[in-house]
Order: C-alpha cells, then structure tokens, then sequence
C-alpha cells in the first residue's frame, strides 16, 4: 500500500516525528523521506521504488538504510 500522496501536518521536526516511529517498521532514507520498510517494492542504485514513486536515498542515511534492510 503506497501513502505518499497523503500529508501530515505536525508541529513536531521530522527528526522527532523519526524517534516517535518504530525503527523496525520505518527508516528515515532522506533529510524529507521517512519510508515503512515493509513498502518497499525494489531497490535500483540509491533509489527506492514503492508503487510508481522513485524515492531518493542521501548519502546521509544510506549506511543505515541498507543496514535496516538486513
């Protein structure tokens, strides 16, 4: 199920938002992506693919990323 056409208005930063969510289920992949792990359809490069949406992954949090994957 893709949701990342649906918004969330909050007065929390999205690095609170990231320490709130289960880090087991979401992963944060850019400074504006935080992803549920179960959504991800594929993986090509530093690009992740969930439905028809490419979401980039930053050299930021790509070690985490891929870590979380395992």
């Amino acid at each position: 199920m893709c949701c990342i056409k649906d918004k969330l208005l909050t007065s929390e930063t999205f690095g609170e938002l990231e320490e709130r969510l289960p880090s087991s289920v979401f992963c944060r992949v850019h400074k504006s992506f935080i992803v549920s792990l179960s959504g991800i359809e594929a993986v090509e490069g530093d690009r992740i693919l969930i439905g028809k949406e490419r979401i980039p992954v930053s050299e930021t949090y790509r070690k985490a990323f891929y870590k979380a994957l395992l």
